[in-house]
């Protein structure tokens, strides 16, 4: 089945990635198919295409085309899918798709400023912040500029305090909720 989806996958990823010469309601219609798709499809089928890469790409230009201020090509659909789109694809992302992302000349510190700043006010998982801040790592152009890494790195550790603070905090309330349930039939009986 993954390699069956893969052709169709590719196609709809080319679609994102060419949003300005196709109609709208294609490339809208590709970015929802997409997000229907499972984080375990997406990346069986990255793992011998690499098309999260590109999507990637595809999908952090249009969010800095529509943080322009003078853009008019960006439509307020286009940029509310397009959003879905790109937290679907963080949530799928492996490190050489961050790597693909960091290794494009079309990427600047501008753009990924702009996407930071964007990941920063999304419901991402740490994982999302944590596969930049390894790509910065790694030789290349951005090698030499650590304080992107630092930051990445920084809101991961963040953001995995948090879910095991949360988790805790369900545990306990589970555990109360136990409690109370015994004292209430305790009482009855």
């Amino acid at each position: 089945m993954v390699s069956s989806c893969s052709e169709a996958i590719r196609y709809l990823i080319q679609c994102s990635k060419y949003h300005t010469n196709l109609n709208e309601k294609v490339v809208l219609a590709s970015m929802a198919a997409i997000c229907q798709l499972s984080n375990d499809l997406l990346t069986l089928n990255d793992y011998q295409t690499g098309y999260i890469g590109d999507a990637l790409i595809a999908s952090i230009l249009i969010l800095q085309n529509v943080n322009k201020a003078y853009n008019t090509t960006v439509s307020s659909k286009l940029a509310a899918q397009n959003e879905q789109f790109l937290r679907h694809l963080l949530d799928s992302a492996s490190i050489t798709d961050a790597n693909n992302v960091l290794s494009d000349e079309q990427i600047t510190s501008k753009i990924i400023c702009t996407l930071y700043l964007w990941m920063v006010e999304q419901p991402l998982q740490a994982r999302a912040f944590d596969i930049f801040a390894i790509a910065f790592e790694q030789p290349g152009k951005w090698s030499s500029n650590v304080s992107f890494e630092q930051q990445f790195a920084s809101r991961a550790s963040r953001k995995y305090k948090q879910s095991r603070s949360m988790l805790h905090f369900i545990s306990s309330s589970e555990n109360s909720s136990v409690v109370e349930e015994v004292g209430d039939y305790a009482d009855e009986l």
